[in-house]
C-alpha cells in the first residue's frame, strides 16, 4: 500500500510538470504510444481503483480503519484534480467511497461512526475548495500564455501621405485596456478563444491613425514585448476566475446541446457514423462534432479547446433510431460486464465503486469513441492484473497461515 502511494504521487507530480494528462493541454513530453496509454489510465483512474482495492484490502484484514481509508481516496482525488487541471476529478474519485458506504453499508466489515463522518466531511470540503482554487489558479497561469497558431499581430506600417514617408507604430495600451484584455483571454476558459479574442481586438487602440494616404506599403512585424504584469492585469485574472467558476454550473450541458446540435444537423447518415468511429483526438478543433456545432475554439499551438457531444449525439450520426438504440445497449452491457468481472475476480466492492464512477464518466464525456474502446480494453487488462495480485497475496497468506513441516 506504501508503494502504491508514493508511486501514484510521483506520476501525479510527474503529469503535473509534463502535463501528459491534462484538460486542454499539449504535453509537453512526447511519450511512445504504448508508455502514453499506460501512463494516461493510471493517471486518471488506475491509481483510484489501485489505492481502493489494496485499502479495502487492508480493512478486511483488520490491518486499516476505513476512516484512514476514506482520507487516503480523498487526498489522492483532491491531487488528481490538481494534477489534471480538472475541477470534477475530486468529486469523481470521492464518489466511490461515499456511494460504497452509502448503498452498501451492511456489507462492509466496518462501520462509522458519526465523529468520524464529520471530520470525513470537514476534510473533503476543505480539500475540495483548495483543489478547485489551485486548478483555476492554474489555468489562469497556463492560458495567460497560450500561442494562437494565426494570432494577428500588430505591424508597423509605412504610410505615403502628401509624398512624405511616416512610420506609424501600435500605440502602447494604457494599464486599463491591458486589464480589459486580460479579462477577455481569461475568458477562454468559458467562451470560445476566438471571440475572445476578436472582443480583445476591439479594445486595442488602432494600429494606423486615420490619415489621408495613397498607398499602405505593410512592414515586417516587430518583435512583440511581452504585456508587463501589473496589478490592473493581475486583478482582472482573478475576477475572470470567479466569473468562471460563478458560471460553472450553467454552462455544463453535456447531452442536451450534443442532441440539439445533431438533430439540426442535415448531413447525418451511416457514413458519418462510421466515420466518427475511428476519429482520432489529433483532430482537435477540425474533428466533426467541432465543425458540426459550430464551435468557435481558436487553434492553439499548446492547449485544445472543444465541446463534447456526449454518446446519444454521437450515436445519432446514424440518423436511425434502431442505432441509438443498439449503442445505449451495447454500452450498458459493457460497463455491466467490466464491473461483474471486478465482482468475480477481485471480490472488492470499492474496485467495483471505482470502476463504475470511471465508466460513468468516460461515457458521459464520449466525444471519440475510439479513446473510450481502448480505455475498455485498458480496464480489462488491469481488472486480470489486479486478478493475478490477490492469488498471490492470498498464496503468500495461505502459506503464512500453514503450519511448519515436522521433520
Amino acid at each position: 500500500m506504501w508503494l502504491a502511494i508514493v508511486l501514484t504521487a510521483l506520476l501525479l507530480a510527474f503529469n503535473f510538470k509534463f502535463a501528459i494528462l491534462k484538460v486542454g493541454t499539449e504535453p509537453l513530453l512526447k511519450l511512445h504510444s504504448y508508455i502514453y496509454v499506460l501512463v494516461s489510465f493510471m493517471i486518471a483512474w488506475g491509481n483510484l481503483i489501485l489505492l481502493a482495492t489494496l485499502g479495502y484490502w487492508l480493512v478486511q484484514a483488520r490491518k486499516m480503519k476505513l476512516e484512514t481509508l476514506f482520507y487516503i481516496l480523498i487526498l489522492e482525488g483532491a491531487v488528481t484534480a490538481v494534477s489534471m487541471g480538472s475541477r470534477a476529478q475530486m468529486i469523481l474519485h470521492v464518489a466511490a467511497p461515499f456511494v460504497v458506504y452509502l448503498t452498501h453499508s451492511r456489507e462492509l466489515v466496518t462501520s462509522l461512526r458519526m465523529a468520524q463522518w464529520v471530520r470525513i466531511l470537514l476534510v473533503t470540503a476543505a480539500l475540495f475548495v483548495a483543489s478547485l482554487l489551485m486548478v483555476s489558479a492554474d489555468r489562469l497561469h497556463s492560458f495567460a500564455q497560450a500561442k494562437p497558431v494565426a494570432a494577428p499581430l500588430p505591424v508597423t506600417s509605412t504610410l505615403i501621405v502628401s509624398n512624405t514617408l511616416i512610420d506609424s507604430a501600435p500605440e502602447q495600451p494604457s494599464s486599463q485596456q491591458a486589464a480589459a484584455v486580460a479579462v477577455l483571454a481569461l475568458e477562454n476558459m468559458m467562451l470560445a478563444p476566438a471571440e475572445s479574442s476578436l472582443a480583445a481586438a476591439a479594445l486595442m487602440p488602432p494600429a494606423v491613425p486615420m490619415l489621408h494616404f495613397t498607398a499602405l506599403t505593410p512592414a515586417a512585424p516587430p518583435d512583440v514585448a511581452p504585456l508587463v504584469e501589473t496589478a490592473e492585469i493581475k486583478r482582472a485574472r482573478w475576477k475572470g476566475m470567479l466569473m468562471e467558476l460563478s458560471k460553472l454550473v450553467v454552462d455544463r450541458w453535456v447531452g442536451i446541446e450534443g442532441v440539439l446540435a445533431v438533430v439540426s444537423y442535415p448531413d447525418t447518415g451511416w457514413p458519418l457514423f462510421v466515420r466518427s468511429l475511428g476519429e482520432r483526438p489529433e483532430s482537435g478543433t477540425q474533428a466533426i462534432y467541432q465543425r458540426m456545432s459550430d464551435a468557435q475554439y481558436q487553434t492553439y499551438e499548446n492547449f485544445t479547446f472543444m465541446t463534447i457531444p456526449g454518446p446519444l449525439a454521437i450515436l445519432l450520426y446514424s440518423n436511425n433510431l434502431a442505432v441509438l438504440m443498439a449503442g445505449l445497449a451495447l454500452l450498458f452491457v459493457a460497463g455491466l460486464l467490466a464491473e461483474q468481472l471486478a465482482r468475480q475476480m477481485i471480490g472488492n466492492i470499492f474496485t467495483q465503486a471505482a470502476i463504475g464512477v470511471a465508466l460513468a464518466y468516460l461515457v458521459v464525456q464520449t466525444n471519440f469513441p475510439r479513446v473510450q474502446f481502448f480505455f475498455f480494453i485498458e480496464l480489462l487488462g488491469f481488472i486480470g492484473g489486479l486478478y493475478v495480485a490477490r492469488l498471490i497475496l492470498t498464496g503468500s497468506t495461505s502459506r503464512l497461515a500453514s503450519p511448519a513441516p515436522a521433520f
